[in-house]
């Protein structure tokens, strides 16, 4: 007769993914809106006003590096993950059958998606809400947000789009 353990299918090991991925997002946002805070403070401190456009510049600007370099490390980091059992997933995943799509392109891609939908709503909101500009706290308290925002963003979107190249 067979054992029961030849019925039953193996648990996954590691991380479960939903838990995966919401601690990297929280550790990215907290990074990122933490550093860009302090960056905002020491750059506009002295400022009485920063124009609607040029906070909207700043902002497409923002939202391209942070989402750049954190989906290029981020890429790479999961992939090890996903290799040594790190993050439990429901299938088992495939041996690598085709070579997945280099690191700096992946985070390209996803920059080029970020920048357009989430920078250009944040671009297009403060242009709509704020057409006056911001006053120099203000901007640090909004840029210390939309920057913790967007690490978490690009976290999400390049784990998913990770999994979604493996399964």
């Amino acid at each position: 007769e067979k054992e029961l353990a030849e019925y039953t299918i193996p648990e996954p090991k590691g991380k479960q993914l939903k838990d995966y991925i919401k601690s990297a997002a929280i550790t990215s946002a907290l990074i990122n809106g933490v550093a860009n805070g302090l960056i905002a403070l020491f750059s506009y401190r002295l400022e009485s006003l920063i124009p609607a456009i040029d906070a909207g510049v700043d902002i497409l600007i923002t939202v391209a590096i942070i989402t750049f370099l954190t989906s290029w490390l981020v890429t790479s980091g999961t992939r090890k993950d996903i290799d040594k059992e790190k993050v439990a997933l429901l299938q088992s995943v495939p041996e690598k059958t085709k070579k997945p799509i280099n690191s700096a392109l992946k985070a390209l891609i996803i920059t080029l998606a970020c920048t357009l939908v989430f920078g250009g709503v944040l671009f297009g909101l403060v242009l709509l809400l704020i057409p006056d500009g911001f006053s120099n706290w203000g901007y640090i308290i909004f840029k210390t947000f939309y920057t913790a925002a967007t690490g978490a963003l690009a976290v999400f979107v390049t784990i998913k789009s990770v999994i979604k190249e493996r399964g």
